[in-house]
């Protein structure tokens, strides 16, 4: 029996490959839409006055992870920089991202953040931002660079990467006992260090279709079950033979 249905077991788990469902807050209903929100277990300086540079730091930590297909999803980090604050990189819709003012939830299926962009930015969070894109927990002083005040705004003097005497950005801390402003404003040092970064996602939305995996990723998944499949259909030949 299992020789026989060994064929069709390999087909399936290919399918499989090919996409990963999401999975959405509990409290969510179809139809209804979001953003998650993490904090990156990885690490890098505040030297870079482009955000884009901090976006991709935050796209690279969720797509190595990868969980439940949300490394398919375009995110954004947390961050203000000369020319742009956090709230307003997170709220402009462009070609490759939607603006629209959601609530934010922690991810993993985690608590709500903030019921929107101006419940973000009122100077507390209904849920701390204390896991990583691994579903672990940080520790309640772990240093986030952010360049931000609590209204969403960045500090003058402390943003990310732009040049000064004090050659110094802002910080804020993520952890389990942090819900007030210091998520996002504690205090500023050397941007040659390196922190933590906070990332948001794209507006995602329940019910929609199953986000498939980046093409490199898909790949390397189909190739290794391929493999396997096939040297298992091989195997039965021989001993059939």
């Amino acid at each position: 029996m299992l020789k026989t249905m060994l064929p069709i077991l390999c087909l399936g788990l290919l399918a499989n490959t090919l996409s990963a469902d999401i999975i959405h807050p509990e409290s969510l209903n179809n139809g209804d839409k979001y953003r998650y929100a993490f904090v990156t277990s990885t690490t890098r300086d505040a030297t870079s006055y482009i955000i884009a540079d901090y976006d991709a730091h935050v796209q690279l930590a969720i797509r190595a992870a990868d969980p439940s297909g949300l490394g398919a999803i375009s995110w954004r980090a947390w961050g203000s920089t000369s020319t742009v604050d956090a709230i307003v990189h997170l709220s402009t819709t462009t070609a490759t991202w939607d603006g629209s003012d959601v609530p934010i939830y922690l991810i993993h299926n985690g608590g709500l953040v903030a019921n929107n962009f101006a419940d973000l930015t009122d100077g507390s969070l209904s849920h701390p931002i204390h896991l990583t894109e691994l579903a672990q927990p940080v520790d309640p002083y772990t240093q986030v660079w952010t360049g931000t005040l609590p209204d969403g705004y960045m500090i003058e003097g402390f943003t990310l990467g732009t040049p000064r005497d004090s050659d110094a950005a802002w910080y804020g801390y993520a952890g389990p006992h942090i819900f007030d402003v210091h998520w996002t404003d504690v205090s500023h040092d050397a941007y040659t260090n390196q922190k933590h970064l906070y990332g948001f996602s794209d507006v995602i939305t329940v019910g929609s279709a199953a986000t498939v995996p980046e093409p490199s990723s898909l790949v390397l998944m189909t190739l290794g079950i391929g493999t396997l499949c096939v040297s298992r259909l091989r195997h039965r030949r021989r001993n059939t033979a």
